[in-house]
């Protein structure tokens, strides 16, 4: 099959394109937090990594990770997805892990999540403060 010119020239540029496109160009593309009206578990949902769930202010919510590099976060039946780091240490307790929610994105869109060494859980607030709730593993 030969090309015409004009089939040439876009090859070339979309050669030229996809090379100049590196996976840090591409890493540094903000990923959107999804978030939809809750729903039932399907997927890669159904058997997380580890799950809570609890109350806050009268306010269900169910967190769970899967890999400790994703999350899932059910707030009062909002739904929202995104990306997950943890942190080690809060407090007294020097190997408890603190959940990041969207990590990537600015402080003000974090939420922050404890699990101690005892097996607590809970929630923390913009000021680093634990927020008053009711947590237990959630049954997966």
């Amino acid at each position: 099959m030969l090309f015409t010119r004009i089939e040439t020239a876009v090859a070339i540029l979309m050669a030229i394109i996809f090379v100049s496109c590196s996976e840090g160009d591409l890493a540094e593309i903000e990923q959107p937090v999804i978030q939809h009206e809750a729903a039932a578990d399907t997927g890669e949902w159904k058997h997380p990594t580890e799950s809570f769930e609890g109350e806050v202010d009268d306010t269900r919510i169910i967190f769970m990770h899967r890999n400790f590099t994703a999350y899932r976060l059910s707030h009062g039946g909002m739904v929202t997805t995104g990306n997950l780091n943890t942190e080690r240490g809060f407090d007294d307790d020097r190997d408890a892990t603190v959940y990041v929610l969207d990590y990537d994105k600015p402080e003000t869109n974090q939420k922050r999540f404890v699990r101690g060494t005892t097996g607590e859980f809970f929630m923390l607030d913009s000021s680093q403060k634990r927020v008053t709730g009711n947590f237990r593993p959630a049954r997966n």
